[in-house]
């Protein structure tokens, strides 16, 4: 169900040790890294701009840095994928891991998330039997194909539908934004959230009229014309 055997023994360490502790479980191309920095923007949550962001230090999790024309974007064959993309160094044991865990014991009165593309977002979600962040899409995308389109069924997954929350339409991304801003007490951020989201479907609608390259199909989308 995850690509490395020793992810899910981690989370399940994480999450017994560190009561703010939530993994982010999602496809990839589902904005599952747009929606760790949401999270971590907020004043309750931790980030850590030296080894969150990925390369770029800007200087909180929501601003795209002004040097490069995306986050880390280093590699000219790889451009149009950081371009419309909000990629992050929070993956569950990719390289920073282990120095993000010594700074998070000077942050643990703060949500902390971290994030994983499991191989099966329905047996991950049950193996973990504690809370966690599940993504999913009850509407299809112009710039996004979409893989998971129904909600996780268990007790321990608070679903994001990531179609609510990047929509154009402002009553959608008030519905869902709203739910996660009650469920984990958040100070609501509404502006800067909404500037971020309408930043990347901006980018992601640029990308669209040239990207081509099979590699990309995740941004391709579902109803492109």
């Amino acid at each position: 169900m995850f690509t490395k055997p020793q992810v899910l023994p981690t989370i399940k360490a994480l999450n017994k040790i560190d009561s703010k502790h939530r993994v982010v479980l999602f496809s990839g191309g589902m904005r599952g890294n747009a929606l760790v920095r949401i999270l971590a923007s907020h004043k309750e949550s931790w980030w850590d701009r030296d080894l969150m962001n990925n390369g770029d230090t800007t200087t909180e999790p929501l601003l795209y840095p002004e040097n490069t024309a995306a986050f880390n974007a280093l590699k000219s064959d790889e451009l149009k994928d950081w371009y419309a993309t909000a990629h992050t160094g929070c993956n569950i044991l990719d390289e920073p891991f282990e120095q993000i865990l010594k700074k998070r014991q000077d942050n643990l009165d703060k949500w902390w998330f971290t994030l994983v593309h499991p191989l099966n977002i329905d047996l991950a979600s049950k193996s973990i039997q504690s809370e966690h962040i599940t993504v999913y899409a009850s509407e299809k995308s112009k710039y996004r194909k979409y893989f998971t389109t129904s909600p996780v069924k268990n007790n321990f997954a608070v679903n994001v539908d990531i179609s609510m929350l990047f929509s154009y339409d402002r009553e959608k991304f008030f519905e869902e934004y709203i739910k996660i801003l009650n469920h984990f007490n958040f100070t609501a951020r509404f502006t800067s959230v909404r500037s971020f989201i309408l930043q990347i479907l901006d980018r992601e609608s640029y990308i669209s009229k040239f990207n081509k390259n099979t590699k990309y199909n995740f941004l391709r989308g579902d109803n492109e014309n």
